[in-house]
């Protein structure tokens, strides 16, 4: 199955792991980066990405005015963005702001991927998704 991932965040480490794992996942994945909010509007004149996830703290535009950017346009309504930071006390303001999930960025590879896995297998076809939001914080084992 083939999905492709818009991953904006201007860490390349946080990138290339991000795409890595998502790869293993799924080999048909294809992960494109911007690696920063200022370049979204290239994005908005494109065909949407089957998912977007998006830093919250970048350089030129910040991820909740790139939120903002992408929920005002119509053609963005049914794409899932997921806010993916370390800034876990801005999950409220993405809500308000039009994200489906916050997914607070992990320290270890093997839970990122059992998170990347989770939203990669929700039903995001299924409307009722877009009106429910989730926090998934670091958990230790």
């Amino acid at each position: 199955m083939n999905i492709h991932i818009l991953f904006i965040d201007d860490d390349v480490d946080d990138y290339e792991l991000f795409s890595d794992l998502s790869k293993e996942i799924n080999p048909g994945i294809k992960v494109t980066q911007l690696q920063d909010g200022s370049r979204i509007e290239e994005i908005l004149n494109s065909p949407p990405p089957d998912i977007i996830f998006l830093d919250y703290n970048m350089p030129k535009m910040d991820g909740l005015k790139c939120l903002r950017l992408i929920r005002a346009n119509e053609a963005f309504d049914k794409t899932p963005v997921i806010m993916y930071s370390v800034y876990h006390d801005k999950a409220e303001e993405a809500f308000k702001n039009g994200a489906n999930y916050f997914v607070v960025k992990q320290v270890s590879n093997a839970k990122t991927k059992k998170i990347i896995q989770s939203m990669l297998e929700k039903d995001w076809k299924d409307e009722s998704i877009f009106n429910t939001f989730d926090i998934i914080y670091r958990k230790t084992l």
